[in-house]
Order: structure tokens, then C-alpha cells, then sequence
């Protein structure tokens, strides 16, 4: 439940476009700069979240490759 929905994959020659559910809550380095530092019980959740979505995926044998704030939404 914690990872954003892929729709469509499209590849145009060397490109490859990938079209994904619209998370409009942002993205985590976003809500950092606008919101400050979370606080501990917030961070807390959000970690665990994350590392459901990333237990998930190492299990069905996919690894994410660029992990940064910019890409947790």
C-alpha cells in the first residue's frame, strides 16, 4: 500500500517515460522545506512505511536505486 502505482511504461528510443499514479501530497524534501524538521513520532511512521515498501519489493526481487527525499511521497 505504500508504493505509488505505475499506469504505463512508454520507451522512444533511448527515453523511457514512466507514468505513475499522481501523489499530491508532494514529496518528502518538499514538505521538509516547508514545514521544517518532522517530529519523532511522525518520522517514526514514515520509516516504518518506507520499510514495508522496501521489504515489499526486495522480496519480489525489485531494488529502487535512487532512494532521496525527492522520491518519498
Amino acid at each position: 500500500p505504500y508504493i505509488v502505482r505505475v499506469h504505463s511504461v512508454l520507451q522512444r528510443k533511448q527515453y523511457i517515460f514512466l507514468f505513475l499514479e499522481f501523489a499530491h501530497n508532494g514529496d518528502l524534501l518538499g514538505f521538509i522545506s516547508k514545514k521544517g524538521a518532522l517530529r519523532e513520532k511522525q518520522a517514526c511512521f514514515w520509516s516504518r512505511q518506507l520499510y514495508d515498501a522496501l521489504a515489499y519489493m526486495q522480496e519480489n526481487g525489485y531494488c529502487h536505486r535512487d532512494l532521496k527525499c525527492e522520491n518519498l511521497l
